[in-house]
């Protein structure tokens, strides 16, 4: 399939380039924000070849698209030209509203939330894979902790985590509408060479006699979002009250001027006591109720999927691992699931006497075990057949169960599949046999269900698709 053509076709659907705001796209959704919702020829683009599914969430028009969603993404950033975004926060706040913007509180937070890291995923991940790939050459024995070239990779695959705050300062910006440059430059005040070293040691600091709070802000999350956030309003006021004659010049000045002790002594501080609580509060769950968790994102999943509800983890995701090196928020639970959904089509792959169903659920099986990718399976298998979104959804269950009773964690970022097993190396060195063993269950689980459950052969939508095409309007 021409995955370029889904995304021309696409664009062409939802009004052309003129009533798209800004398009991004995560793992398998092609996201537009768009002018006029009201624009978009509902009948065309429901024939684009190669869209699964449309849907209205976070305030985007989603197009699930699966794996090669990059191709169709590509196509259309080159076909809308950069004078067709919405370039807000590139050189100055933007004064433009969306229009029909009718998004609950929900949407627009799951809207904020998916604009601020989805971008930065695709680092994260790298960062998450190569630290994998050095814990395995290290246990074989290839590669020695005292050389340079353990040295270089090491500190290669953790720079994203240092420099984490500048990064979500970029992705920030465009969701806020703040100057790039200003972002970016108040995420350098929390990283300073001068700043971090008063901070290691432990000397005091003030501005005009307020005290600076002295905390290491590398690998946070919350501080930079707040400061972002906050600061795009004051960039916005001083837009408003400057005469334009004078206005490139000091409103720069008078954003630095506010957020600089804005931000070290109140909003940085306020979010990393925010980061501080959500980590303790996940660890207190890791000791006291460790099953809780990974069992129940093992079973909603697929609904968290369907949703967009997973990227609301992310956030918690990286305040525990920049508090204690390993999370236990997704990945176990998360793990359990997607093995599910591979163990489930592949079920109906060998079940199945329609070659048509037999070609989707083994390509969507393998997409699902190996990619860790499983809208495909959710959209194309799971939710198309009577009970097998339940039997995925126990298998995710007892999988998640069993993770959490066990202890299981991940170490780095990936999109959980046996191809990425090794993120869950780490300094417990049974982690690791967890982890197979959860994969194990949870395939088990699924596949004898989903063999045993009465399904319809048929290349028809039935079942579950009714009820959450009701949900998703």
């Amino acid at each position: 399939m021409d995955y370029r053509e889904t995304g021309l076709k696409a664009l062409e659907a939802v009004g052309g380039k003129a009533n798209v705001n800004n398009v991004t796209h995560c793992a398998t959704r092609l996201r537009f924000e768009l002018k006029d919702r009201s624009a978009v020829d509902e009948k065309k683009l429901a024939e684009v070849p190669g869209v699964m599914k449309t849907i209205d969430s976070a305030g985007q028009l989603q197009l699930v698209i699966g794996p090669s969603v990059n191709e169709s993404y590509q196509a259309v950033i080159e076909a809308m030209g950069a004078g067709g975004f919405n370039m807000a926060g590139a050189d100055g706040p933007s004064d433009k509203t969306k229009e029909n913007d009718n998004s609950n509180f929900v949407q627009k937070f799951l809207g904020i939330v998916t604009g601020i890291f989805i971008p930065v995923l695709p680092a994260l991940i790298a960062s998450g894979m190569v630290r994998a790939l050095l814990t395995i050459l290290n246990a074989a024995g290839l590669v020695d902790t005292a050389s340079g070239v353990y040295t270089i990779v090491t500190f290669a695959a953790d720079s994203v985590f240092y420099f984490l705050p500048m990064i979500l300062a970029y992705s920030s910006s465009k969701v806020f509408g703040m100057s790039t440059g200003l972002a970016m430059m108040l995420a350098g005040v929390l990283l300073h060479p001068t700043f971090t070293g008063i901070v290691s040691a432990g000397t005091a600091l003030d501005i005009f006699g307020i005290p600076v709070r002295l905390a290491s802000y590398n690998a946070t999350v919350i501080p930079i979002i707040l400061i972002v956030w906050v600061g795009s309003y004051v960039e916005k006021f001083a837009t408003k009250i400057l005469p334009d004659f004078i206005k490139y010049v000091l409103r720069p000045l008078i954003v630095m001027v506010v957020m600089i002790p804005l931000s070290l002594c109140l909003l940085g501080p306020v979010g990393a006591w925010l980061g501080d609580l959500l980590a303790t509060f996940l660890t207190w769950l890791q000791t006291n109720i460790p099953w809780l968790l990974p069992t129940f994102i093992g079973a909603i999943a697929p609904l968290m999927v369907l949703f967009g509800l997973n990227n609301c983890t992310i956030p918690l995701i990286y305040a525990q691992m920049a508090a204690s090196g390993y999370e236990t928020v997704a990945g176990p639970g998360m793990l359990a699931h997607n093995i599910a959904e591979g163990a489930a089509s592949l079920a109906i792959a060998l079940k199945s006497k329609d070659k048509v169903t037999k070609q989707q659920a083994f390509s969507t099986s393998f997409t699902a075990l190996f990619g860790g990718i499983t809208e495909p399976a959710i959209y194309s298998i799971t939710l198309r057949f009577k009970n097998v979104l339940y039997c995925v959804m126990a298998g995710g269950a007892v999988g998640g169960f069993f993770a959490g009773m066990t202890g299981l964690v991940r170490y780095a970022t990936a999109a959980p599949s046996i191809v990425t097993l090794p993120t869950y190396m780490g300094a417990d060195p049974m982690n690791i046999w967890k982890a197979v063993a959860t994969l194990a269950i949870a395939f088990i689980v699924t596949f004898v269900l989903t063999l045993v459950v009465k399904t319809e052969d048929t290349n028809k939508t039935v079942g579950n698709q009714a009820v959450l095409d009701e949900l998703t309007k």
